[in-house]
């Protein structure tokens, strides 16, 4: 098997699952709110779009690999959805921001990235690319627009938010400007990591996955971190 695919595959991606997991279980261990679940879903979704990663590594089969990367795809990239949710809900309160409210952005966001299915020629994985997926023009500019708006609005639901803290409320204040630095690290991998699929090379791929290692695990951590007084965890 290809060396460079396994460390890809189970090594960078097995560290940021591991970290992710830990993230949501601290998040949802004690004292549940819905902003929290929220916020924990945003880790879960990418964790189970690292996971199917590892199980179609195992299959040679054309059309069941295809099935599970863009079922992968969606659930991995489609989490921003729910950083734009939580930042909207923590600006406007939950009282505004309803579950049902929630669940229907939610529900129409992975709809939208769903939809990359139907773009003809989206994904090349098979046995001519070793088994490593190779993203058409098209399909990077859809996934990169789409996780491009999510970044903006939680950018700017999160200012808001910081903004309307009181000036006296410093700690308050610096944690949300550490969790919008997490989050600023966070959207510059993954949108590197999308443009890196457009033509696949070993050493640039490896490259990659190291730079990932370092800033899809470390931003999500300061994110964490940052809220952990408004969390109380």
């Amino acid at each position: 098997m290809d060396t460079i695919r396994i460390f890809q595959a189970f090594v960078a991606q097995g560290v940021i699952v591991f970290i992710y997991l830990l993230l949501s279980y601290f998040l949802l261990k004690t004292r549940r709110s819905r902003t929290k679940t929220i916020f924990a879903c945003f880790y879960l979704s990418i964790s189970l779009g690292l996971v199917l990663n590892w199980i179609y590594f195992f299959i040679y089969d054309v059309e069941i690999v295809l099935i599970l990367y863009y079922i992968a795809i969606i659930s991995a990239y489609g989490a921003g959805i729910f950083l734009v949710i939580f930042a909207l809900t923590y600006w406007k309160g939950e009282d505004k921001i309803t579950l049902s409210r929630q669940i229907t952005i939610a529900l129409i966001s992975y709809a939208f990235f769903s939809f990359s299915v139907f773009i003809p020629n989206g994904v090349t994985i098979n046995a001519s690319t070793d088994w490593n997926p190779i993203w058409s023009i098209a399909l990077t500019l859809y996934f990169f627009i789409f996780i491009l708006i999510h970044s903006l609005f939680s950018f700017y639901f999160i200012i808001r938010k910081i903004t309307s803290i009181d000036p006296d409320e410093k700690n308050i204040k610096n944690g949300w400007k550490v969790f919008l630095f997490g989050m600023l690290l966070y959207v510059i991998a993954a949108l590197e990591f999308i443009i890196i699929r457009i033509y696949f090379t070993g050493i640039i791929v490896l490259i990659s996955a190291i730079i990932n290692i370092i800033t899809v695990a470390t931003g999500p951590i300061l994110m964490y971190y940052g809220l952990k007084h408004e969390f109380n965890v």
